[in-house]
């Protein structure tokens, strides 16, 4: 167990560190900045742009030091208006809980494979990369 857990935390963690997996978010906030200074002023872009990046972050935290059982205890607390109108929370709050503790994950293992395929795209000639001679 003690492995399952270094070895997901070692995947979480290393991409955190790594700029390149915020990269894909950098043209979201690009957008977002210019589209807040052309309608408001470059002030509330640079505003606006910081909130969305200390909310991912803080996202972040959240997913890796949050247990299973705090987040859906979370969600329990959220959904207590619909226990009152009779539907079942339980399972909902336990499926939403899983899908955000596992996120991370998912993108951790994604991104090594997406790594792994690339080393290997690589080593193969360029006729082959672009499939330009059919292979019987």
């Amino acid at each position: 167990m003690a492995a399952v857990v270094s070895f997901k935390e070692e995947l979480i963690f290393s991409r955190l560190i790594k700029t390149n997996s915020y990269r894909p978010m950098l043209w979201m906030f690009t957008i977002r900045f210019f589209l807040q200074w052309w309608l408001a002023s470059w002030q509330l872009g640079v505003i606006v742009v910081l909130r969305m990046i200390t909310l991912i972050l803080l996202a972040n935290a959240v997913t890796i030091t949050s247990t299973l059982d705090d987040i859906t205890e979370m969600f329990l607390w959220l959904m207590c208006p619909h226990r009152k109108l009779g539907s079942a929370t339980e399972n909902l709050a336990f499926a939403m809980s899983l899908c955000i503790h596992f996120i991370p994950i998912l993108i951790a293992i994604l991104n090594t494979l997406l790594d792994a395929r690339r080393l290997r795209i690589n080593d193969r000639p360029l006729i082959d990369r672009l499939g330009i001679i059919a292979q019987p």
